[in-house]
């Protein structure tokens, strides 16, 4: 493995993934990893690399803008191996890895015969001071796909659709701060023949044998499994909860108010994480209060509760 595609791995990206993308920032002239840390965001979009790919590269060459070194992967193993074993031994089971949640669901699925991309159940333990450090491209995509689940796609369909729709806000968010410059986008509706509406915005899908997919920036179906490896890396452990707490919250609201018009956007706003704003915030790792999503679900409840107890008495 080359140096910059360890440098993408290193973002979160699938080798595969970090390979097709070394070699097209190759082929614009960015050649070795300092070239690619030191690219502007306008630089990187023009790479038309796949919106995930793009998204994480991004937020990694921002954490190297203070000079940190890179260490190509012969050298870290050669230096950091070792000390990094006798830590893992005393600390116990790496939280924040993608196969963790991936085996657990699998396990799941061979013996309850769910998907193999369905998060682990809860964990069962109580989650009100559990404050998870995470950017909120992933909980969108996540709440995103709990979203399209609910207003009735597939679990395969709706991570897909939760990825795109997610790419579609952080382009236009990314154009109101400057960081992106505004150009026709190939994920425009217009250019499509087939689009939905999901979080209050619209994208292009397209009908592929194993569902209907959402388009990356390059108009190319998403992946289920890259989507749900991302969120597996980006929630470690607390995936299971993370996802049964915005279940039980999309599941308080008909369907028919979470697939037209922004409820599903207003209800994300509530519980995203916390960042800086403007330009500050871009890509900036904020704190997921679970406790957040526990009091939302209890008010809808409780609403729920009141509304009916009301249309008792009025029956009476």
């Amino acid at each position: 493995m080359d140096d910059v595609t360890a440098f993408i791995v290193e973002a979160g990206v699938s080798a595969a993934a970090a390979k097709k993308a070394a070699a097209s920032l190759q082929k614009k002239g960015f050649k070795t990893v300092d070239d690619v840390k030191y690219m502007k965001i306008g630089e990187l979009a023009d790479c038309n690399l796949p919106s995930n790919v793009e998204t994480e590269l991004a937020l990694h060459i921002k954490k190297y803008k203070d000079g940190r070194p890179f260490k190509p992967p012969a050298a870290a193993a050669s230096s950091e191996a070792k000390p990094a074993d006798k830590k893992r031994k005393a600390a116990g089971p790496v939280e924040h890895t993608g196969q963790a949640a991936k085996k657990a669901a699998a396990a799941e699925n061979s013996s309850g015969g769910r998907s193999s991309l369905r998060p682990p159940p809860p964990s069962g333990k109580d989650v009100t001071d559990v404050v998870i450090s995470v950017n909120r491209s992933p909980v969108m995509v996540l709440w995103a796909s709990v979203v399209a689940e609910r207003i009735g796609y597939s679990w395969e369909e709706a991570l897909s659709l939760g990825n795109a729709i997610a790419a579609v806000y952080a382009r236009a968010k990314g154009e109101s701060l400057g960081i992106y410059q505004k150009q026709p986008s190939r994920q425009a509706p217009e250019n499509y023949s087939s689009v939905m509406e999901l979080m209050g915005k619209v994208m292009p899908v397209q009908k592929t044998p194993q569902g209907l997919r959402g388009l990356n920036n390059k108009g190319i179906p998403i992946a289920p499994e890259s989507t749900y490896n991302s969120l597996g890396e980006k929630f470690g452990t607390h995936i299971g909860d993370v996802y049964a707490l915005m279940a039980r919250l999309a599941n308080a609201y008909p369907q028919g108010e979470l697939s037209a018009g922004p409820l599903s956007y207003r209800l994300y706003e509530r519980f995203r994480p916390d960042i800086p704003k403007g330009q500050e915030g871009w890509g900036a790792v904020g704190g997921l209060r679970l406790q957040t999503m526990v009091e939302m679900i209890k008010e809808r409840d409780d609403a729920t509760k009141a509304a009916q107890g009301g249309q008792g008495d009025n029956g009476k």
